[in-house]
């Protein structure tokens, strides 16, 4: 009987390890995303930016605009 606790007890201990485990992984995985979510986003503004400006640059040329 006192055999089969300690079984139990190492089983729910090694449960709440792999479940802690598992926490911090998607934390970091979490973290990795948003991260690269914000660098994408950041390239995508600095595209539209220098699009826009490729564009006004030839309508001025073109002198479509002031």
């Amino acid at each position: 009987m006192r055999r089969a606790l300690k079984l139990i007890a190492l089983a729910v201990l090694m449960l709440a390890i792999c479940r802690a485990t598992s926490a911090i992984h998607d934390a970091k995985v979490s973290a990795d995303l948003a991260r690269i979510w914000e660098q994408r986003e950041a390239q995508r503004l600095e595209a539209v930016q220098a699009i826009r400006e490729t564009e006004d640059a030839d309508l001025k040329r073109l002198g479509l605009t002031d």
